[in-house]
């Protein structure tokens, strides 16, 4: 079965009778996959857009300021993120 999205998930939950505490703790549980899901796909496209810069002939300083703006992540995190990665892959 799949939900699309929590209040999907709410009114499935509640058309079966499930205890209100039980249905608290899986929305809890459902909402941390999808941050989860989507941080993964952040960073994933992150990485792209990095060895795509770094390709195209960016120094390493430029690039990561570049995604920071177009992320709207801090810097630390770009860096830590896109660290080991030189433009092959």
């Amino acid at each position: 079965m799949k939900f699309l999205n929590e209040k999907e998930l709410l009114e499935t939950l509640r058309e079966l009778d499930v205890p209100e505490w039980k249905i608290k703790e899986i929305v809890d549980r459902f909402k941390g996959k999808l941050i989860y899901f989507r941080k993964k796909i952040v960073n994933k496209e992150l990485k792209k857009r990095y060895a795509r810069l770094i390709r195209v002939g960016y120094t390493r300083q430029q690039a990561v300021e570049m995604l920071e703006r177009e992320f709207e992540l801090p810097k630390y995190r770009v860096m830590r993120i896109t660290r080991g990665l030189n433009g092959k892959d």
